[in-house]
């Protein structure tokens, strides 16, 4: 038995695009803090702090809207440094026919 020796899958680089919807101008644009982020950050828009109590759920409306091409889909999913807080988003799925 000789142990397996990794391979490296080699995969082209793509350029995400995200196409967004702004409503009325009050969301804030998805961004990358670092320009070797996986993925886009999603950021709350209002001025007024939230206070989420324990063991609560609780909708946040970001005021935009995503456009997921065909065969594509987004995921929602916690940052480290929410979850280092112990706020966790709920892992959600959205893909073109949502």
């Amino acid at each position: 038995y000789e142990p397996m020796k990794p391979t490296k899958c080699k995969q082209k680089k793509k350029k995400t695009t995200l196409k967004y919807y702004n409503d009325q101008n009050l969301g804030l644009q998805p961004e990358k803090a670092h320009s070797k982020d996986a993925e886009f950050d999603l950021k709350y828009p209002g001025k007024e702090t939230l206070v989420l109590p324990p063991r609560t759920v609780m909708t946040i409306d970001l005021k935009i809207a995503v456009e997921v091409s065909q065969g594509s889909m987004m995921q929602l999913a916690s940052r480290s440094s929410l979850a280092a807080k112990g706020i966790m988003v709920k892992g959600s799925v959205i893909d073109a026919g949502y």
